[in-house]
This record gives structure tokens, sequence and C-alpha cells, in this order.
């Protein structure tokens, strides 16, 4: 009787074990499966991230050829020499002027 007793205290504690493990497995397999999820949602959001960084890329090296092209017309020592040829032609023709002026008076 004792025997058998000790049997069913083994049993019952055996019992209790085996529920207590079933339990955390559970557990860690809902735990495991958000897990998964959140990986999945994290991996979408980085190739999202990644094509949204290959678009401004594109969009970078747009923008750098074009303000290239916008640079290259404005030189500055070229826009100097315009700039000078300019004021000696408004000179010459203000003279011009004062010349034509000088002479339909006269």
């Amino acid at each position: 009787m004792m025997q058998l007793t000790e049997a069913q205290k083994s049993l019952q504690h055996q019992e209790v074990t085996l529920t207590q493990s079933q339990t955390c497995i559970q557990e860690l397999t809902t735990e495991l499966r958000n897990r998964c999820l959140e990986l999945r949602d994290l991996q979408e959001k980085d190739n999202e991230l990644l094509q949204e960084v290959e678009v401004l890329r594109k969009q970078v090296e747009h923008l750098a050829e074009e303000n290239g092209k916008l640079l290259g017309h404005q030189n500055h020592k070229q826009k100097i020499e315009y700039m000078v040829r300019l004021k000696k032609e408004i000179t010459k023709l203000q003279e011009e002027n004062e010349k034509l002026r000088q002479k339909s008076t006269s």
C-alpha cells in the first residue's frame, strides 16, 4: 500500500511538472510566433526603406547633375568679363547718344 501511495505521489508530481512544461512550451511557442511576425514586419519595412533610399539616391544624382549644369553657366570669371563688356558697350552707346543729341540740337 505504501508503495502505491509513493507511486501515486510521484505520478502526481510528474503530472504537475508535465503540465507546467506544457504551459511553458505554449507560452514560448506564442512568443516565438509573435517574434516571427515582428521580424516579417521589420523585414518588409526594411525593404520599403531600401527602396525609398534608392529613389532618393537617384534624385540626389539627378539634382547634382542639374546643379552642375547650372553652375557651369555661372562661371564667375565669365560673368565678370561679360559685365565689363556690357558696361563698355553701355558707355559707348551713352556717348553716341550724347553726340546725336548735340547734333540734333545744333
